[in-house]
């Protein structure tokens, strides 16, 4: 019998822990996410708590961006205000958790199992768990190590000699690759993007912004081998709404064009 997992959004907090315990007690496997919507907790701590508490993995999933875009704004525009006295942080980002917590769902139930994720079909060379780690590995060093100085050191060939590695393990890989990006990204001044990229690549200096755009279609194309694979394996489990344009922040919503 296949054992069920739960997807829990997760604060690092007594009640959530708690809730971890209880349900790997339960039979489930457990798979913790806590989101960052700007509130400067010690992730790190929230991780290895979740850890010790029991679960399959804990991730953290950035929505800094979303939240300031899509809620904050439109909430001081409405002078939203909890009982007219407090700011309603708390109580706005709780959607924005869910809709992050779907997300995750969606990518751990993607593929069949932890063995479909490292099944290797006639015609195609690298199973889905060679791509993730390669796609983890790739950011990891271009954006997050070269120009977020991260310390970041890759082991490429790793990433294609690695096998059987559990979906947890490689969604946290990849989560921490986001993580760094995103520091990155978001401290690296504009003026950047003009210059040189640090590093010579195939014997040729790129502009920086002319390489990101690059890594953008690089990410893409595995990304589809990834869905691609999946199928071949699950051609039962569809879409798994990877790319949902539903799911981009608009810069005009319908109630600001409404006037």
């Amino acid at each position: 019998m296949t054992q069920q997992r739960a997807v829990l959004a997760y604060s690092g907090g007594l009640d959530t822990s708690v809730a971890i315990r209880w349900l790997s007690e339960q039979g489930y496997e457990v798979h913790a996410v806590a989101v960052d919507v700007g509130q400067q907790e010690d992730f790190g701590e929230i991780r290895r708590r979740g850890e010790l508490a029991g679960a399959a993995s804990v991730r953290v999933a950035s929505a800094v961006d979303r939240f300031a875009s899509e809620i904050l704004t439109r909430a001081i525009r409405a002078n939203g205000l909890y009982e007219q006295k407090y700011p309603m942080v708390s109580g706005l980002a709780r959607p924005l958790i869910a809709d992050e917590v779907v997300k995750v769902a969606r990518e751990v139930d993607a593929y069949p199992s932890d063995a479909a994720l490292w099944q290797v079909v006639p015609g195609v060379t690298n199973s889905g768990g060679t791509l993730a780690l390669h796609l983890a590995g790739n950011v990891s060093h271009y954006i997050g190590a070269v120009l977020g100085r991260t310390g970041y050191v890759r082991d490429r060939p790793a990433e294609f000699a690695l096998r059987d590695v559990p979906r947890a393990e490689v969604k946290a890989r990849v989560q921490d690759a986001l993580a760094s990006v995103e520091q990155a990204l978001s401290e690296l001044p504009p003026v950047s993007l003009e210059a040189p990229y640090p590093e010579a690549l195939a014997g040729r200096t790129l502009g920086t912004e002319q390489f990101l755009v690059h890594l953008v279609a690089h990410f893409g194309y595995h990304l589809g081998q990834i869905d691609y694979h999946r199928r071949m394996l699950a051609a039962e489990s569809g879409t798994v709404g990877a790319l949902l344009l539903s799911e981009l922040p608009a810069r005009v919503g319908p109630a600001d064009s409404a006037g």
